[in-house]
């Protein structure tokens, strides 16, 4: 039972914590066992589970919930070839340079990916793959304004 709650997510479950601390679990095993179980037993039933408590790797990776959508509209637009529309998929990415990621209970030899979290020094990226092209175009700039979007449409342009 342990093993299935700490592969879940705490916000999942309504707890206003986005990893699980050892109190935390033992109040949900408790919850859903209606045995009371101490934080220290839950840390040594975890490390025989061969569980450590590590930081996550930091990742950029994030789910588009309307991905099928946009890629149809695009879809559509290309199929159409009008030649005064142009077609680009165009993205931006915020860079963390000194991310900070908290320790989460993970088994050994898995480690667990999050989202880079933080409000440290940051950059940004953005770019642009004219779909008729296919040739990256890419700008950066020290802060996320309209002058970051204005120098990508200006490499386009220079392309």
């Amino acid at each position: 039972m342990l093993e299935t709650i700490v592969r879940e997510d705490p916000r999942e479950l309504g707890y206003l914590r986005s990893r699980w601390s050892l109190q935390l679990l033992a109040r949900e095993l408790e919850s859903r066992s209606g045995v009371e179980v101490h934080a220290p037993t839950v840390r040594r039933w975890l490390a025989r589970l061969r569980y450590r408590y590590r930081r996550a790797r930091p990742t950029t990776f994030r789910r588009d919930p309307r991905k099928a959508e946009r890629l149809a509209t695009i879809e559509a637009a290309l199929v159409e070839n009008d030649p005064y529309t142009e077609v680009f998929y165009v993205d931006e990415a915020d860079v963390d340079l000194n991310p900070r990621i908290g320790s989460s209970w993970m088994r050994c030899g898995e480690q667990t990916t999050v989202p880079t979290p933080g409000q440290n020094q940051k950059h940004y990226l953005a770019g642009a793959l004219p779909a008729h092209t296919g040739r990256l175009v890419w700008t950066e700039h020290h802060r996320k304004i309209s002058v970051l979007f204005l120098k990508l449409l200006e490499q386009l342009r220079r392309r």
